[in-house]
């Protein structure tokens, strides 16, 4: 089943928060493409998911008895996308979003124009007529 939303706001304001969360949650694997509201980039950045990241800070103190310098290393959570990389993806580009181990790569789904139904189906009556 494929299903799509235009944004993560309306759908709560249409079946309420905790609806819109339990609707969000059955789909395993999500496409998200382009965000044009803040709050939908924060909400897909968090979807998209974090992964952890050793730093290294290096202190130096120097006083009168002389000086010390020492280096710690600590793990912090990063998020794998940011808000403002959602904004700013070019057209017709996004990430995937799975349930499965780290690495959502970026895709780009190539489109084509087709013309409207509507402009189909008047084309081909007039063929057959």
């Amino acid at each position: 089943m494929i299903a799509t939303i235009q944004s993560v706001a309306q759908l709560e304001r249409t079946y309420g928060h905790d609806t819109a969360k339990v609707l969000l949650s059955v789909f395993a694997s999500k496409l998200v493409m382009r965000q044009g509201a803040a709050y939908d980039a924060e909400h897909w950045s968090k979807e998209i998911g974090e992964q952890e990241v050793w730093r290294s800070s290096r202190s130096q103190n120097t006083g009168a008895s002389g000086g010390s310098s020492g280096t710690t290393e600590s793990l912090h959570n990063v998020r794998l996308v940011l808000p403002a990389e959602l904004m700013d993806l070019p057209k017709f580009s996004g990430f995937h979003a799975a349930r499965r181990p780290p690495g959502n790569p970026e895709f780009r789904v190539p489109f084509r124009k087709v013309e409207p139904v509507s402009r189909r189906s008047s084309r081909s009556k007039r063929r057959r007529l």
